[in-house]
């Protein structure tokens, strides 16, 4: 009977990371988990942008309300991969995250912690461009909305991989999405005043190369006009 084996001395790392920072780290060793802590001085809404494209990392995240997260992997972790909404809803406080693989799992990964708040806002009824960079990776934009207002969300153009899109009411609840960036978003009503977040979202492979995008966020105006019977009336249509 033949054998072999290591006794493998653990250290986990603990360091701290910055919000919106991407953090690229490695598993130098078997059974070694990353640990990563932040602080937040108010109550905030983050998302987790993972980097990497496999069910093998794991994470977890801790607080001051106990555990937000468990044994999440990094391939089920935002895009089309899961559902609902993806975001984190955390009170104010001391955070920690820590990387965890599945067995024997040694190798490199990335990650990004996103404030949402810190999403730019985009102006309705103009066109909208960006890239992804990684093409797994996620842009986010806020827009305002006052409770009864129409929209129409009209994807313009992609190249490179096609990421999904999602939208999120001012509490971080689902409005539609995930859904592929292939066609437009028919009129859908907003029932509450406030901020919403929608979603580019890279899909977790692959994890080069880029992806560009431009689609209008377009507020719905019908029109009533008045018409004479047997006159002509011109009419100037826009999105939804």
């Amino acid at each position: 009977a033949s054998y072999s084996f290591n006794v493998q001395r653990v250290s986990d790392d603990e360091t701290p990371i910055a919000i919106g920072a991407t953090v690229n780290a490695q598993l130098a060793h078997v059974g070694q988990r990353d640990l990563y802590t932040f602080s937040l001085a108010a109550s905030g809404r983050l998302y987790f942008d993972s980097l990497t494209s496999s069910s093998d990392f794991r994470w977890w995240l801790s607080g001051p309300r106990g555990e937000v997260v468990s044994n999440r992997a990094f391939s089920s972790s935002d895009s089309g991969s899961i559902g609902g909404s993806p975001t984190l809803d955390l009170v104010a406080g001391d955070y920690t995250l820590y990387v965890d693989p599945v067995g024997p799992t040694v190798g490199s990964y990335a990650f990004r912690l996103l404030d949402v708040s810190q999403a730019p806002a985009l102006v309705p009824g103009s066109e909208v461009s960006g890239t992804l960079g990684p093409a797994n990776e996620t842009d986010i934009y806020r827009f305002d909305v006052t409770a009864g207002e129409r929209f129409y969300f009209d994807r313009i153009s992609q190249s490179g991989p096609a990421p999904y899109w999602r939208l999120l009411d001012p509490y971080g609840r689902l409005v539609w999405g995930p859904t592929g960036f292939g066609s437009d978003i028919d009129v859908t009503t907003l029932n509450l005043s406030g901020s919403y977040t929608l979603l580019i979202e890279g899909y977790i492979s692959p994890t080069t190369g880029t992806a560009s995008y431009s689609f209008n966020v377009q507020r719905v105006s019908d029109d009533e006009t008045p018409i004479e019977i047997g006159v002509t009336t011109p009419v100037n249509w826009t999105a939804g």
